[in-house]
């Protein structure tokens, strides 16, 4: 490959790689944000589960699990 030829094709797989980038770290919000969506429903139908269970650190656990899927969703993005 000639000079010219390899500085488009560097400055072409640099703009790629920032496409990329993009569209992974969109996706993985997304996926983030349906998932602690779903923590929340599962928040509001805390009142029903509390009558069942009784346990005093529910909210604790659900604290615990928006943590953990932030902590997960933290570790997938491309820095």
């Amino acid at each position: 490959m000639s000079a010219i030829s390899t500085a488009v094709w560097q400055e072409t797989c640099n703009i790629c790689e920032k496409v990329h980038k993009v569209l992974h770290n969109t996706i993985v919000q997304m996926q983030r944000a349906r998932q602690l969506s779903a923590n929340r429903e599962i928040q509001n139908q805390l009142p029903a589960l509390r009558a069942v269970s009784r346990d005093p650190d529910l909210m604790f656990y659900i604290d615990k699990m928006n943590d953990e899927t932030n902590k997960l969703y933290d570790s997938k993005l491309i820095k």
